[in-house]
């Protein structure tokens, strides 16, 4: 079992800290998000709050929007109930 103190784990942190650094990672997911090229990236990330790095791993998680029938369906799916509220169109004259 690793622990944060043992040579491995140090190399694996120093690597990813020198790919942050360098903007590695960022570049490869919008590299990603780019070859997809698939309508519910769009979708997703027409939502305020969601960009690549949450688009990728809804995508992931999903697999595919297809495999839900309805959006209340893929809400479900996380757990999630969200309730739409409009504006009144009018307000009440008393």
């Amino acid at each position: 079992m690793a622990s944060a103190t043992d040579e491995v784990t140090e190399a694996l942190v120093r690597q990813t800290v020198c790919q942050v650094r360098h903007g590695v990672i960022a570049q490869q997911t919008k590299q990603m998000t780019q070859r997809l090229a698939l309508p519910e990236l769009a979708i997703l990330q027409s939502f305020k709050g969601v960009g690549h790095y949450t688009t990728i791993g809804l995508l992931l998680q999903i697999e595919s929007a297809a495999r839900f029938a309805s959006a209340k369906q893929l809400a479900a799916y996380f757990g999630l109930h969200p309730v739409y509220k409009a504006a009144m169109a009018s307000a009440r004259c008393v």
